[in-house]
């Protein structure tokens, strides 16, 4: 079941997040941790949803949405820079 991709994971924990396609060529977000890497398809609305939702928890400030999977892989990028910055932070 979807929810159980990303079970256990934090979303304090992520380190990375991308748009990627998965081996039958289908996009999929692809969240980094200490852990592994965990993917998650995007190819339903629902699927799409959950993914936000977990965006959401993170706490990024970004107002997470889907348009268009170039806007979705430019979204993940932005809240990829703001992972980096908090970890950046941390390391000071």
């Amino acid at each position: 079941m979807l929810k159980d991709v990303l079970k256990g994971h934090s979303p304090d924990c992520v380190l990375n997040v991308c748009l990627v396609a998965d081996d039958m060529n289908n996009p999929c977000a692809e969240f980094l941790f200490s852990s592994g890497i965990v993917k998650v398809p995007l190819t339903t609305v629902f699927e799409t949803h959950y993914c936000n939702e977990y965006l959401r928890s993170m706490d990024t400030g970004i107002d997470v949405g889907f348009a268009t999977y170039e806007q979705y892989a430019e979204l993940l990028d932005i809240i990829s820079n703001r992972i980096l910055g908090k970890i950046c932070a941390l390391c000071k």
